[in-house]
């Protein structure tokens, strides 16, 4: 539970992103009631045991409205081509310093896109419209590559 102008940041595996049913549901109620703004992708082992890959979503809470409160929600993919280990080589405070300035928390709304279809594939960071992710099958947040 969160206040109405409380902030939060979850860490879930990917399957809880895609599956049906409760997961779904969820999913829905969250692009709803929420401003699910971003999803930060990560690799294998940073939270979770080798080969579980996980993701961090940060939502701000919202007052009740008739219409959906997330507009957009921004990925960083901290995953492609990026390698960590729980004790051999874990994340350290320095490895994410690129999301941490395209998340700009105080302008939101001045972020851009460095991934572009042809001019830039590898972009990291992208994002998708409320409308985009609800079409997709059962609101899945993960096949958004």
């Amino acid at each position: 539970m969160l206040k109405t102008t409380g902030k939060a940041a979850i860490v879930m595996p990917d399957n809880v992103l895609f599956e049906g049913g409760a997961g779904e549901t969820v999913r829905r109620k969250l692009l709803e009631t929420t401003d699910l703004h971003t999803i930060l992708r990560l690799p294998t082992g940073i939270f979770y045991a080798h080969g579980v890959k996980a993701n961090v979503l940060f939502f701000d809470n919202r007052p009740a409205a008739g219409e959906p409160q997330t507009k957009e929600v921004w990925f960083y993919d901290y995953r492609t081509n990026i390698h960590h280990t729980l004790k051999k080589k874990p994340l350290r405070f320095d490895d994410p310093q690129k999301l941490i300035e395209l998340y700009n928390p105080a302008n939101q709304h001045e972020r851009k896109e460095t991934w572009h279809l042809e001019k830039n594939p590898e972009g990291r960071w992208r994002r998708f419209s409320y409308e985009e992710i609800t079409v997709r099958d059962k609101a899945g947040l993960i096949s958004c590559g």
